[in-house]
């Protein structure tokens, strides 16, 4: 009978509880305008980048807020603040809305892999190079490993190349199997040379990239300065900080490399570009990078939406800032259908006629 009276008391208890209103979370009642300028607003207060990108803010608030009005449903407002975040040009720039859309300021669609390709075909076209890469170029344990394999030493006057193909700086992605990177980098080199693929490597970490391109160094050197954002005005910024690469001392300063680079070469991979650039024995052939370094915060907006901003302004070792233009390279290829189809690839053909020269 206790019991029984008991768990009555203890089902009225949680009905109580269940019922009172601090338990609830209140529905979000923000309007289409508030919404707009809460986005507006935090972008102003925090993004770095409007004057090496050439966006002005205000101007962009001119535009795109009169057309946002109560009557707005989500789709439309998403819309509006899809295009008002569209004016940074900036690929870490993105807004989410859940069951509705995710739009980026600058997109992957229009980029073609190959030369002569067609927009929103990158990742066919892509892995249609990468069978052929395996299939005409590389050695006998190609279809072993995804991410790194000996090239046949036929195609590069008997020397021994290995050709590392490098999709992300994700410590944590499928795409790339790390172990075995890190196993090969972190022992003395068996190979002459190098070729690093970053023509599919949306970014990651720059931790990761200055790892790597500490496995390769010769000596110490700073290779980036970072400046974040500290006050109300667009161009108040912090003090420089530096970013440098430590060799690991196992002798891989000494392998030539190649690294073939793309216009979808972004964020933690274009890091790895301004660690490399300064090391001796090493070209960077393909396409001009997507010039989007800064790190990327993820924010809230109060209905839930999520959004990212900003907030870095990021310098090579000269104090050059590549963002918006992109990290050039040393020679301009990109490789075409009309190659594929004769089996080659004309960026790693450049690039094993630059090891060939060197080895």
């Amino acid at each position: 009978m206790m019991m029984r009276c008991f768990t009555a008391l203890m089902l009225t208890s949680l009905l109580m509880i269940l019922a009172c209103d601090t338990f609830v979370p209140a529905p979000d009642q923000s309007s289409p305008v508030e919404l707009f300028d809460a986005l507006w607003s935090d972008v102003d207060e925090f993004y770095a980048l409007f004057e090496v990108r050439g966006v002005d803010w205000d101007a962009a608030y001119s535009t795109y807020r009169p057309r946002v009005h109560e009557d707005l449903d989500d789709a439309e407002l998403l819309e509006v603040m899809c295009e008002l975040i569209g004016e940074l040009d900036d690929a870490h720039m993105w807004i989410a809305a859940e069951g509705l859309s995710y739009c980026n300021s600058n997109p992957n669609d229009s980029i073609r892999f190959f030369d002569d390709g067609e927009p929103g075909q990158f990742e066919q076209d892509y892995r249609d190079n990468s069978f052929i890469i395996r299939e005409n170029y590389g050695g006998p344990g190609a279809w072993e490993s995804w991410t790194m394999f000996e090239l046949d030493p036929e195609v590069i006057g008997g020397h021994t190349v290995l050709y590392l193909n490098l999709d992300s700086f994700d410590h944590e992605s499928t795409r790339v199997r790390w172990g075995e990177v890190w196993n090969c980098l972190e022992a003395p080199p068996q190979v002459d040379g190098l070729i690093i693929d970053l023509r599919r490597n949306p970014g990651g970490y720059r931790e990761q990239s200055l790892r790597m391109a500490s496995c390769l160094a010769a000596t110490a050197r700073t290779c980036a300065h970072v400046q974040s954002r500290n006050g109300p005005d667009h161009d108040d910024l912090s003090p420089p900080r530096a970013y440098g690469v430590d060799p690991t001392g196992q002798g891989w300063g000494e392998v030539p490399v190649v690294i073939l680079t793309h216009t979808y070469t972004v964020s933690a991979a274009e890091w790895f570009l301004l660690a490399m650039r300064d090391r001796s024995r090493t070209t960077v052939v393909g396409l001009t990078s997507r010039g989007s370094l800064s790190s990327r915060s993820e924010r809230v907006l109060p209905n839930g939406w999520m959004y990212t901003n900003c907030g870095e302004l990021v310098f090579d070792a000269d104090g050059v800032c590549w963002e918006g233009r992109g990290v050039p390279p040393d020679t301009t290829v990109c490789t075409t259908i009309e190659a594929l189809e004769r089996a080659h690839d004309l960026a790693l053909d450049a690039a094993l006629e630059i090891l060939s020269n060197d080895l």
